[in-house]
């Protein structure tokens, strides 16, 4: 932040060589600004306290900095490029046809990510295949480094467990304690399976099966 005594005629800050005397503006509270000529050849005038910081050029740095970012990445035409600005939108863009279920209910896109494509492709790295889509490993929290990878859909269907039923069948309690895992797949009530095994059948002798005797 400069001072008013640093605002001479002829400083320099950045891009900008101050080229008349500070003034104060009325209705500005009290505030001064200087007239400032840019390298470019564009003259204006800018709040003392914002030179070296914020005007640092007429704007023309800032536009230079946008385009050589995008001339650097060369991916505006990549499918990366193309989900990081969806991921945006359907986060910040109220007008988004899916903001209702992202941004709508408090999923956002962390700073470092919405303000740089650079940052957001080196940290997640490139898409494995055309298959791949971004998940959040939390559904809970935003996009944000950590909770983002690529995945497949499978591999995001098999990742989302079915959640368990309050109840079973019969009416039993569904709890951690109550529940087993069958060996081929899929889950039984083991208040059932109690319930159950004094009507369970004798198994019958196999034929040739020697009888035991005491």
């Amino acid at each position: 932040m400069a001072r008013k005594s640093e605002a001479y005629i002829g400083a320099r800050f950045d891009r900008l060589t101050v080229t008349g005397e500070p003034v104060s503006v009325a209705g500005k509270n009290g505030k001064c600004y200087v007239a400032v000529r840019c390298d470019c050849a564009t003259e204006k005038t800018v709040r003392i306290s914002t030179l070296g910081t914020s005007a640092r050029s007429c704007g023309c740095l800032r536009n230079e900095t946008a385009s050589a970012r995008a001339r650097t990445h060369g991916m505006r035409k990549t499918s990366e490029y193309a989900i990081w600005t969806s991921m945006k939108q359907r986060c910040h863009n109220p007008a988004h046809q899916h903001y209702e279920d992202y941004g709508g209910r408090g999923i956002t896109v962390c700073q470092r990510w919405q303000d740089s494509f650079e940052a957001f492709f080196g940290d997640i790295g490139p898409r494995p295949s055309a298959d791949h889509t971004l998940d959040r490993v939390d559904n809970d929290r935003g996009y944000e480094p950590g909770n983002v990878q690529w995945r497949t859909r499978r591999e995001q269907a098999q990742n989302r467990r079915p959640q368990l039923r309050d109840t079973c069948a019969n009416g039993h309690e569904r709890t951690p304690e109550n529940v087993r895992e069958r060996p081929g797949g899929g889950r039984t009530c083991r208040v059932c399976d109690r319930e159950r095994e004094p009507n369970r059948p004798a198994r019958r002798r196999r034929k040739n099966e020697p009888t035991q005797t005491n």
